[in-house]
């Protein structure tokens, strides 16, 4: 007879089969876990909290709306902000001649020998 890994209730075996570890599957779960998690810091209960900080009064005019509020305080905040994006064009945004539609294939061939180029 060995003893539950977990609670230390005393197991019974069964000749021929597997060792048994523990009383059940309760005790199974309850150690794996616990081996699992042991020498991790215990998380805090709740949603954790937002880093937003909140723009002192001085800057809040009478009717302004709020993203321009913060916008205005971001900027002041953090002055080194990343530049933006560059605008990238692609082939078929350019003002390229579209074929019209309906044409015939020997037709949008010759439409397009004359537009190609």
């Amino acid at each position: 007879m060995n003893n539950c890994l977990e609670c230390g209730k005393e197991v019974t075996q069964t000749a021929g089969k597997r060792k048994k570890e523990y009383c059940g599957n309760t005790c199974r779960v309850k150690y794996y876990l616990k081996k699992k998690n042991e020498g991790k810091p215990k998380g805090k209960r709740g949603r954790p909290k937002k880093l937003l900080t909140i723009p002192p009064k001085s800057l809040i005019k009478k009717g302004e709306k709020a993203t321009k509020l913060l916008n205005k305080f971001f900027e002041k905040e953090f002055p080194n902000k990343p530049p933006d994006k560059p605008t990238i064009k692609y082939a078929h945004e350019e003002n390229k001649p579209t074929m019209p539609k309906g044409l015939s294939l020997m037709q949008q061939l010759e439409w397009r020998e004359k537009n190609q180029k």
